[in-house]
């Protein structure tokens, strides 16, 4: 199929696409390099998008750590936001990986990213440990072959999930068509990097996007690659961009942004790799015919075709934005992406920082974005945490009734009673870290500083879920009601917002517990014990329930 096969992509992500799409069949993919088959024709693609999924891993290449998030294809109704975890879609998919760029991580290009999870392609992008947002932003690591080098370890552990049967992707990533690569800026270098100095067989498709020249072809590699630049770029050489292409082999293709730099066709637009204005010339010797030239008065720049060096043929492209500035995140597709990125920088400061921690400010740098910009997305700080809240009760709550659904099951351990669904009930807390740090700011400080809208989703949200988790309890301990189910959670998370901040002192009380000796029988307040506190808590409520009602307290088997 041709480059246009995908033809519900967003431009953002067009051309690596279109690449991919061309590429991809042509070579086989393993959790090794592999020499390259002859080529195959490509398969048809899906005519419509796929809903979202996004997980993280986290991996490494000897001491370089690479947190490395996936999007693909998901179950679920097209044009949300990824759910994270969320159920493979049914069918195979190939892979192309994601490179950033100096400063920033793989949020920063959900423009380009999500399209491509949406058009059926499992998506890797590392971040990338020394040059991401936060980091020293040491480039050697890309001059010296270490980003190259990661992105071959994040293929190889991302094709090893197909094989891995406790993986949920397993089964569904092709391995027989190589993968596809993109980046841009040093994440284009990094690319390039892959195509020459330091190959990777598997790659069949590449875009690398504002790079400069990274070494010379090995003959290693056999890809079709799409270069994409804008021919006013003051950071990374166009010109560079020229000879790094004129040294590849064809198939090949050039697109130039005309008067554009380095980045501002990237952000938000959506203009990456197939803007409006595409013209197409042949390439060959000499400049190319008239009429495939711009039009006057379509922007500066060069003419797309001249001076291409003689031999196989390529495909050169001349983009004119026709002299406008780029407009942020006008379209809705833009928008619901940069409100996705909004909460995963959230979700990810929070995570490592904590709750408390984490400024309005800190989320916008981590996004990319101004303050101001950021509160016509969510009208204070407080409303993206209390919507990360009601996200972390959506997972929860069908993953615990999962479990406890199988405890009506014959126990290998021979454990019955409270014991068995207080274990069952606390692990699937202790488990979210995120979630229990929400449990306590949720209603001392979340809700108390958001919209009407916000508090009545996050509400409706959390009642759903004890709702759902009740019954499955019910249906366990059959001779407890359902209401008294119902209280046992609502108590439960009451105790367990407690029992975390217990858990999880501040580094003044740490210093504190430190010292000796303690007065009296202080000890036992200072090292608290989550899980088992809460598992405590939860057995003596529930013989308390049982109690209530003259039901067996203990040792009753939940399975009848």
């Amino acid at each position: 199929m041709s480059i246009g096969r995908r033809t519900f992509l967003g431009a953002g992500a067009a051309g690596v696409a279109g690449v991919a799409a061309a590429a991809l069949g042509a070579a086989p993919a393993s959790g090794a390099p592999a020499a390259r088959r002859p080529a195959t024709a490509p398969r048809e693609a899906p005519a419509e998008p796929f809903a979202l999924g996004l997980r993280e891993f986290a991996w490494s290449r000897g001491n370089r750590r690479l947190t490395t998030r996936v999007w693909y294809p998901a179950t679920g109704t097209p044009g949300g936001s990824p759910v994270r975890d969320a159920p493979v879609a049914d069918g195979v998919f190939p892979v192309v990986e994601w490179s950033h760029g100096l400063g920033g991580n793989p949020e920063v290009y959900l423009a380009e990213i999500l399209p491509l999870a949406a058009a059926g392609f499992v998506v890797p992008a590392p971040v990338f440990p020394t040059t991401s947002n936060g980091t020293e932003g040491n480039i050697q690591d890309v001059y010296n072959g270490n980003q190259s080098k990661d992105v071959s370890q994040v293929i190889t552990n991302t094709l090893a999930l197909n094989d891995n049967a406790q993986d949920p992707l397993a089964g569904h990533i092709d391995t027989t068509v190589g993968v596809g690569v993109s980046g841009h800026s040093l994440g284009g270098m990094t690319t390039h990097g892959l195509l020459t100095a330091w190959p990777d067989p598997r790659v069949t498709a590449a875009v690398p996007v504002a790079c400069v020249d990274m070494g010379n072809p090995t003959g290693e590699v056999a890809a079709h690659t799409l270069f994409i630049h804008g021919d006013q770029d003051a950071v990374c050489q166009y010109g560079l961009a020229r000879q790094a292409y004129g040294e590849l082999a064809a198939p090949k293709a050039f697109l130039t942004h005309v008067g554009q730099g380095h980045d501002e066709y990237v952000w938000d637009n959506g203009r990456t790799g197939a803007p409006t204005g595409l013209l197409l010339a042949r390439t060959g010797p000499g400049p190319a015919p008239a009429r495939n030239r711009p039009r006057p008065g379509t922007g500066p720049g060069p003419e797309p075709a001249r001076g291409f060096p003689p031999g196989p043929a390529g495909y050169s492209c001349a983009v004119s934005m026709k002299g406008a500035a780029f407009v942020r995140a006008r379209q809705p597709a833009q928008k619901q992406q940069r409100y996705r990125a909004i909460l995963d920088a959230a979700r990810e400061l929070a995570e490592r920082d904590g709750v408390g921690e984490v400024s309005l400010g800190d989320i916008a740098g981590r996004v990319g974005m101004h303050k101001s910009a950021l509160l016509k997305y969510f009208g204070t700080r407080e409303e993206i945490f209390l919507r990360l809240a009601e996200e972390e009760w959506q997972v929860w709550a069908p993953r615990v009734v999962e479990r406890l659904d199988a405890l009506r099951e014959p126990d290998g351990a021979g454990r019955l009673g409270e014991d068995l669904v207080a274990e069952t009930v606390v692990d699937s807390i202790a488990e979210r870290p995120l979630l229990c740090q929400l449990l306590a700011y949720a209603p001392l400080i979340l809700e108390r500083n958001v919209s009407l809208d916000a508090a009545r989703s996050f509400k409706k949200a959390t009642w759903r879920a004890i709702d759902d988790v009740a019954d499955a309890l019910h249906r366990v301990l059959r001779t407890v009601s359902r209401d008294d189910c119902a209280e046992l959670l609502t108590a439960g998370g009451i105790a367990a917002a407690g029992l975390w901040q217990a858990a999880h002192p501040p580094p003044v009380l740490v210093r504190l517990y430190g010292e000796r000796p303690l007065p009296g029988r202080a000890d036992r307040f200072c090292a608290v014990d989550f899980s088992a506190a809460l598992r405590r808590f939860l057995q003596v409520h529930l013989t308390g329930l049982r109690h209530r009602h003259g039901a067996p307290e203990s040792g009753g088997d939940p399975r009848g």
